[in-house]
């Protein structure tokens, strides 16, 4: 079998490789490896344009997420406004999708690629069972970290980023597919679910 995964699920993919190399194929993430940590080793190799090119995305997403330090301290504090209102629950989500303030779409360049159903129907879900505050104890608990590095089985990597992150990947994962495609959010599978299912498709069919 094959293990996809996207934000938390590309946490949990990598790890499979650790737990069942016998029978796990290959992993198939969106994004997550090869971003820099600051460390300055992982630098080494890589050429002034690669530099520039992390640089100028280190400036779009200057802003970062509002929310995850403080989800790390309180979360239960926001909490209280998601069960009260489902205004406040659509709120959040609607940033979540967009990510960061720095997002080179906006949120307004966002919004079209949503369908507005599917939008209501996760903020119906997490309003309806009252869960939108324990979604977020991950970041409380300390589990909404980065992909671990695995050269275990092949990986392959839709929504990876520049070239430098593949660069910067290969040296601890056996990179075999890396696509370089671009979504307007975070959540990929919401809003660029055709190209996801191709390269997912596309990766595993290498590994026949």
């Amino acid at each position: 079998y094959g293990a996809h995964g996207n934000d938390a699920g590309a946490l949990v993919s990598p790890q499979l490789a650790l737990v069942d190399a016998e029978h796990l194929v290959g992993v198939h993430m969106t994004a997550g490896v090869g971003i820099p940590t600051g460390d300055p080793a992982e630098l080494e190799g890589l050429t002034d344009e690669d530099r520039a090119g992390l640089e100028h995305l280190a400036s779009l997403f200057s802003g970062g997420s509002g929310y995850a330090p403080y989800l790390a301290s309180r979360p239960q504090t926001l909490a209280y406004g998601w069960l009260d209102s489902p205004v406040a629950q659509l709120a959040y989500l609607v940033e979540r999708l967009a990510e960061f303030d720095g997002w080179p779409t906006g949120t307004d360049a966002l919004l079209p690629h949503l369908d507005r159903d599917q939008l209501l129907t996760t903020a119906s879900l997490y309003w309806l069972t009252g869960t939108g505050g324990s979604s977020s104890w991950t970041y409380y608990d300390g589990a909404a970290g980065m992909p671990i590095d695995q050269a275990v089985v092949p990986t392959g990597v839709s929504h990876g980023g520049p070239e430098a992150f593949r660069r910067i990947a290969e040296r601890n994962n056996d990179i075999t597919h890396w696509s370089g495609l671009e979504a307007a959010s975070h959540m990929v599978a919401m809003v660029d679910a055709a190209r996801l299912a191709t390269d997912i498709g596309e990766f595993f069919a290498k590994l026949r």
